[in-house]
């Protein structure tokens, strides 16, 4: 679980001079460098769960869940989700989970990725959990089980939540849905295991661009304007900045989980 810790007034201020500066906070983790091999005869199941949402509330949850059962196939399934929760104690929970089991030369590739926006106003506790899983269960000869967890927190400092169509302008708003269809397509991509975590990276990186970049108090931009508010500071309770005058653009914070399980037999 991440927790988002409270913070000093004069770590406040040191992260407002990041904020201004681009320096986005970032959880690394290593590539893979695996293709996922496979004979002629081996083919590939899209999993079930491929819808896009945007619960309000104050939990959000996405789980993408592959298992690999039978022998010479990969079961790859992407799940993408949109979240706005509001409220003093905000989740979310990211997950993606792999499992071989009984099989040979099976593969399962599981890719969750979710982005929750909050508003910091009010907020006692923000809880964003990111985790990822690859489990091998009685396999024999070779399989793989791969998980990929991605989780962008993009925290306002509105009134209120704001949805994606008060956060982004309409081409903000194409270029997010866009990189939806992108991801979703993975798993009929024929891409080797090394270039759909290149392509992940990417498309990740391009998601923190699009919100890092989103100007909510701009005229125009959403149905919503929020130029006529006095916006108050981020409260110390959540990894955010001290800006003078009130922010118009959002602190953005992009964690990674990715884990490979291999087996020879």
């Amino acid at each position: 679980m991440t927790m988002l810790p409270v913070t000093s007034r004069t770590e406040m201020r040191h992260r407002a001079r990041r904020l201004r500066s681009g320096v986005l906070t970032l959880t690394l983790a290593a590539f893979i460098p695996l293709a996922i091999g496979g004979s002629a005869s081996a083919t590939t199941i899209a999993g079930p769960g491929n819808t896009l949402g945007s619960p309000q509330g104050n939990e959000v949850d996405n789980l993408a869940s592959a298992t690999a059962v039978t022998n010479g196939k990969t079961v790859f399934n992407v799940k993408f989700g949109l979240g706005a929760p509001d409220g003093p104690v905000v989740t979310a929970v990211n997950r993606a989970v792999a499992l071989t089991s009984h099989c040979a030369k099976c593969n399962a590739i599981a890719i969750g990725f979710q982005v929750v926006t909050t508003t910091t106003q009010d907020l006692v506790d923000l809880r964003a959990t990111n985790v990822a899983n690859a489990t091998n269960e009685d396999c024999s000869i070779t399989c793989d089980a791969v998980a990929d967890a991605y989780q962008v927190v993009v925290a306002t400092d509105t009134p209120r939540a704001l949805t994606y169509g008060q956060l982004l302008s309409p081409q903000q708003l194409i270029a997010l849905y866009n990189l939806r269809s992108e991801f979703l397509a993975l798993p009929n991509s024929g891409l080797t295991l090394t270039q759909i975590q290149a392509k992940c990276e990417d498309l990740a990186n391009q998601a923190v661009t699009i919100l890092n970049d989103a100007d909510y108090g701009a005229p125009g931009y959403g149905p919503v304007s929020y130029t006529a508010l006095a916006l108050p500071t981020f409260v110390p309770a959540v990894q955010g900045a001290d800006l003078p005058g009130g922010a118009s653009h959002p602190v953005v914070t992009l964690y990674r989980d990715i884990k490979f399980h291999p087996f020879s037999g």
